[in-house]
């Protein structure tokens, strides 16, 4: 049996690469061929070696504007492009799983979208199909008017966190029995099992246009305010001579940013190394050598957890500590609200070897949970 596994797999943040290398990996392990298909309908990777600024810029313009511009390129160039590039992506495929990541979301429309078209060929091509691991977020009127027809001809609707099923319930008020829980598939992705010297902690930086989007009242913030955050939040971190690496998880302006906080760490004197994955399994290798992480992205935070490398995320958006949350571990995550001193109490109990112990056991039972909806569906599918 071949199954088409439809995400965000080419996209430059590592996190989504992440869940769609586990699921691929998952699959695989089950004895079944895997089609890796772009929802964005990318025929090669959208990394870029270039830092496009810092991220400042980038988001200023009101929010109107991004779905028309996105709704005329869909109309003219898009749509057409993209359902050839799904149905012949799907054409030899026995079902399709849709995710993970926060893909039920807004996103401008580009999601729902996508998603909508997607699923419509697939529904024509007679494919059954499911959601897996799938974050969800608000929706507007438009944006629930596209994904119901795609949520009611699906299997299932696989939700990450408790976050997500409330909203799902909340927004799709017919299809509460479609609704299941399947955890975040990054969970999935094992250790390199290199043996690794630990070094300086890690710090996982995002770019002011992201979480400005999500957090209000940081869009008055200036740029340098934004920026000394970051810098406040390194120094903290810092070891005695100063070390600290200062990483991104792929996104060319979270990049931008943990350059500018790296030249205010040396002009502080303090010895910072950064470093900027292009590619999975660059940001696990990151990870891995870290002392302990703190970082915004949630799937950096993930992927520290699963190797057993203590983490802390920094809240910017709901989905950080619901999801953290369905692993026991929502007290390791701060807000950007919070001072310095909330961060240096997290960081004097992150070895706290019994909260790990516990926390180890909840990830297997994820796991096992995870597996076994894949087999399920497959079952479905056959």
């Amino acid at each position: 049996m071949k199954l088409a596994l439809v995400g965000e797999w080419l996209s430059s943040n590592l996190g989504d690469r992440a869940i769609g290398d586990a699921l691929a990996i998952s699959v695989t392990d089950l004895g079944h061929q895997v089609a890796m298909v772009d929802l964005s309908a990318r025929e090669s990777s959208a990394m870029s070696t270039q830092a496009s600024g810092v991220g400042f810029a980038v988001g200023r313009l009101p929010a109107p504007v991004y779905r028309i511009k996105g709704a005329l390129r869909w109309r003219l160039t898009e749509r057409r492009r993209s359902r050839s590039y799904f149905k012949s992506q799907t054409a030899d495929v026995d079902g399709v799983l849709i995710g993970g990541g926060q893909l039920l979301a807004d996103h401008f429309l580009n999601f729902p979208r996508r998603i909508a078209l997607l699923c419509h060929a697939l529904s024509e091509s007679q494919l059954r199909y499911g959601f897996v691991s799938c974050g969800m977020g608000e929706l507007s009127a438009p944006a629930r008017d596209m994904l119901k027809p795609a949520i009611a001809s699906a299997e299932f609707v696989g939700l990450r966190d408790a976050l997500s099923r409330d909203r799902f319930l909340a927004q799709f008020p017919g299809f509460q029995e479609k609704a299941i829980y399947t955890p975040d598939a990054a969970i999935l992705q094992l250790a390199s099992g290199k043996p690794r010297e630990k070094g300086a902690p890690g710090l996982g930086v995002i770019a002011k246009n992201k979480v400005s989007a999500f957090l209000p009242e940081l869009a008055g913030w200036s740029d340098a305010r934004y920026t000394n955050y970051w810098v406040e939040v390194a120094s903290v971190m810092a070891n005695p001579d100063g070390a600290v690496t200062v990483f991104s998880n792929g996104e060319p302006a979270d990049r931008g940013l943990a350059e500018l906080v790296a030249e205010r760490l040396v002009a502080g004197g303090m010895a910072p190394t950064v470093r900027f994955p292009m590619r999975l399994e660059e940001l696990v290798s990151t990870i891995e050598t870290c002392s302990y992480v703190v970082a915004a992205r949630l799937h950096a935070v993930l992927l520290a957890l699963r190797a057993d490398v203590p983490a802390v995320g920094i809240e910017w958006d709901p989905k950080v500590r619901s999801v953290l949350s369905e692993f026991g571990q929502e007290h390791r995550c701060i807000k950007f609200s919070d001072d310095v001193t909330q961060l240096q109490a997290q960081l004097r109990k992150l070895h706290d070897l019994e909260a790990a112990s516990e926390f180890r056991c909840m990830l297997e039972h994820a796991r096992s949970s995870l597996r076994c909806n894949l087999a399920e569906f497959i079952e479905v599918v056959r």
